[in-house]
């Protein structure tokens, strides 16, 4: 039996698939413009945010915000995160 992998199983296809994804507490990881990022959900004062930054693993270069339509006004390479989403490569994700 021979296994296939649908390479694009990861990409968005659409805004609300993103959003979606995000509000459930999603976690992804993606390139844009030969830099990776990362988005997760975080919870303080157990009330869900989310952060997003380069994948450098400082904290002080993450942002975090309030909800999924703050988060997708982020400047990634100089586009805004929902202008590119759906165009970036995922590289992993939460499904």
């Amino acid at each position: 039996m021979i296994l296939t992998v649908d390479e694009d199983a990861n990409q968005f296809k659409s805004l609300s698939e993103f959003k979606s994804c995000m509000s459930r507490g999603g976690d992804v990881e993606f390139e844009w413009k030969g830099i990776d990022y990362t988005l997760s959900s975080v919870w303080p004062n157990d009330k869900m945010k989310f952060s997003i930054g380069p994948c450098t693993r400082v904290e002080k270069d993450c942002t975090v915000y309030d909800t999924v339509d703050e988060l997708l006004e982020y400047k990634v390479g100089g586009d805004k995160l929902r202008d590119i989403i759906t165009q970036a490569e995922i590289i992993d994700r939460t499904l």
